[in-house]
């Protein structure tokens, strides 16, 4: 939100002095005045609303409100001075709210398709944004723009099936370089669980000591006398012992094997193991898979040309980018925003 808001700024100071600068009058005419101060705030809402659609409120208000725009605009304008609305516009108007609130369930229990007003501390798992059952993602949204952690999130959770075979970007931005890196962001997202590698840790040794040791070896006792929560930025974790062997590496080897574990059950994440969609049923042959309508949906949303672009791009061009060997030929393919990240396929924890 605070870097929306500088570049609104920004823009704001940008016009402003485009303005200045073509001896432009900055007054507003009296005549117009509150006409223009209404027609601005209500600009200002509608950029608001299409940016929260996708991060602060739910996404079917914020629908709501940016497709009543014009209707808002209309009748504000006409309030303040302007031109009256014709009859049939006033009498459609209430009919398209009405029609676009029954559209997006605002009348429901839900203004956001199932996901409810807030996300809950401590209950929130993997399987909130990425169900099985929904094809390993989050389609409670609507328009499945964002997920629902603790709080909403500013994109929608990609799905967690076939993410195996994706050779090295994870994900939509491709800001980590692994399957168990991208692992370890989420417990600690402010907006997915908000929780921290101390908590994890401590669940780790408490809970499934046992589970773990039987595949990354002894867990120090040390972990049982360490903080209960925290994470990279607070205190309690960056005041532990930074020396090779001292609690923080403890802390994050025990924490990047954590995002191993996970990893590795996402292997056993791929379509095969699931059943197969009506579009994937639909390409293997079968022509009673899919409606008539959806077939032709298909057609002019895919098309077969475009299908293999997207599908091409997405999910081989990083591996054209960032060749996947090892050792020093990977260190050298690999960009410095990966070099310092302390979970990377290049560091100590990786060993790879």
């Amino acid at each position: 939100m605070q870097s929306v808001a500088a570049r609104s700024a920004f823009t704001a100071l940008a016009v402003l002095a485009l303005l200045r600068a073509q001896g432009a009058p900055l007054s507003l005419p009296r005549a117009t005045f509150a006409r223009a101060i209404v027609i601005g705030l209500l600009l200002a809402a509608q950029s608001f609303c299409i940016y929260s659609a996708v991060a602060v409120i739910p996404v079917a208000l914020a629908l709501l409100a940016f497709n009543a725009f014009p209707m808002l605009l209309a009748l504000f304008s006409w309030g303040t001075g302007g031109e009256r609305p014709r009859t049939a516009a006033l009498v459609a108007m209430p009919v398209a709210l009405v029609g676009l609130a029954l559209a997006l369930d605002v009348f429901g229990k839900d203004v956001n398709g199932a996901l409810g007003a807030a996300g809950d501390p401590g209950l929130v798992s993997c399987k909130s944004c990425h169900d099985p059952a929904s094809g390993g993602a989050d389609s409670r949204s609507k328009p499945n723009a964002t997920s629902l952690g603790v709080a909403y999130t500013g994109r929608n959770a990609p799905t967690v099936i076939n993410a195996a075979y994706s050779p090295v970007w994870q994900f939509w931005d491709g800001r980590v370089d692994s399957l168990w890196s991208q692992a370890l962001a989420p417990p600690e997202g402010d907006f997915e669980c908000n929780s921290g590698r101390l908590e994890v840790v401590h669940v780790i040794f408490d809970t499934y000591r046992k589970d773990y040791e039987d595949v990354f070896g002894p867990l120090p006792d040390l972990i049982a006398t360490l903080p209960p929560k925290g994470k990279p930025g607070q205190t309690s974790f960056d005041g532990l012992d930074p020396s090779k062997g001292g609690a923080k590496e403890i802390v994050n080897r025990a924490y990047a094997n954590f995002g191993k574990a996970i990893a590795a059950y996402e292997r056993l994440l791929v379509s095969d193991n699931f059943e197969a969609s009506k579009f994937d049923r639909f390409m293997n042959g079968d022509r009673e898979a899919m409606s008539p309508a959806a077939i032709r949906g298909a057609r002019r949303s895919w098309g077969r040309v475009t299908s293999l672009i997207t599908w091409g791009l997405s999910m081989r061009l990083s591996e054209r980018l960032w060749p996947s060997t090892t050792g020093a030929a990977r260190a050298e393919a690999t960009t410095w925003k990966y070099r310092s990240r302390m979970f990377s396929s290049l560091i100590r924890f990786s060993e790879s």
